[in-house]
């Protein structure tokens, strides 16, 4: 106690010991018992041998010579003491992420050269453990993880909306006859599994499909998973027939669609009071005013 007060009204402890310059000029520096002792001397503290030895023993907390960090409790300002702290635990983090950024670019280097195991520049196998631990190494392994898997779904996504369109003609189709045939508007991976056993002739990764539509990991997909595109323009048609209209149902009894459906379709091969052909449902909604039906 009595060497705390002395040198906190000797201004700065820290400069008694390792002169005028700042903290972190100072860091690798030691103060060994001899110059300790001298300091103590120089500066009018009065203390026995043993008493010295004891300070000395109680600061020098490393046992290898006291460090301008180890001084550091003797300030008794504790807003300049945590500031000093502060900028000694960024100086280190610094340091060692330096050195991990080495150490990472000296892992690269040599893995770039793919020399044989038994070559004497090869890695060698006992430190292969404190260079696959790297943050920076591990991060470049997540990373590429993420690309292969990112490559792998949306491969599988691409070869099973080329199914669908191959097979049924659209994702809608697909959905509506052999998805979802029941219509309740959602899928879960059960039900895509019954699916695929069905189509015998479909060869996709599932589950990496399955991650390519369940984004949000909810467990169930719609039709606005499968096909995003197809599914705005549906809600958009829907809204118009609605406000229009009154309803989706109304549509079949306005006097355009009741017309289309009268008169012979495809060159009067087909005639149908329930189903239109694509050219005379084009007309119909054109009629009606549908304004995203100009819109390629």
């Amino acid at each position: 106690t009595r060497f705390k007060r002395w040198a906190a009204s000797c201004g700065k402890p820290r400069r008694l010991f390792f002169g005028s310059e700042g903290l972190i000029e100072t860091l690798g520096r030691l103060l060994s018992a001899e110059d300790f002792a001298s300091a103590l001397s120089r500066h009018g503290f009065e203390a026995s041998d043993e008493e010295i030895a004891e300070l000395y023993g109680f600061c020098d907390v490393t046992e290898n010579g006291i460090r301008p960090t180890d001084l550091l409790f003797l300030e008794p300002n504790s807003a300049v003491r945590e500031r000093e702290e502060q900028r000694v635990k960024m100086l280190r983090l610094g340091q060692k992420e330096q050195k991990q950024r080495f150490m990472a670019e000296f892992f690269h280097e040599e893995q770039e050269r793919k020399v044989s195991d038994r070559h004497r520049l090869a890695p060698k196998p006992w430190l292969a453990p404190e260079f696959q631990h790297l943050p920076k190494v591990i991060c470049e392994r997540q990373h590429g993880w993420q690309l292969a898997e990112r490559r792998r779904t949306e491969q599988a996504r691409a070869c099973f909306t080329k199914y669908l369109r191959k097979a049924y003609g659209n994702e809608v189709r697909a959905w509506r006859r052999g998805m979802d045939p029941k219509g309740t508007y959602r899928l879960t991976l059960t039900g895509l599994r019954k699916f695929f056993h069905h189509e015998v002739n479909l060869r996709v990764d599932q589950g990496a499909l399955w991650k390519s539509l369940d984004k949000d990991n909810l467990g169930v997909i719609g039709l606005q998973d499968l096909a995003p595109q197809h599914c705005a323009v549906l809600a958009n048609f829907w809204q118009f027939l609605k406000e229009t209209l009154g309803s989706v149902t109304a549509a079949w009894d306005h006097p355009i669609a009741f017309e289309a459906c009268m008169n012979p379709q495809r060159d009067g091969l087909w005639k149908s009071t329930r189903k239109l052909l694509l050219a005379p449902f084009t007309k119909v909604i054109r009629d009606l005013g549908w304004p995203l039906i100009n819109e390629p």
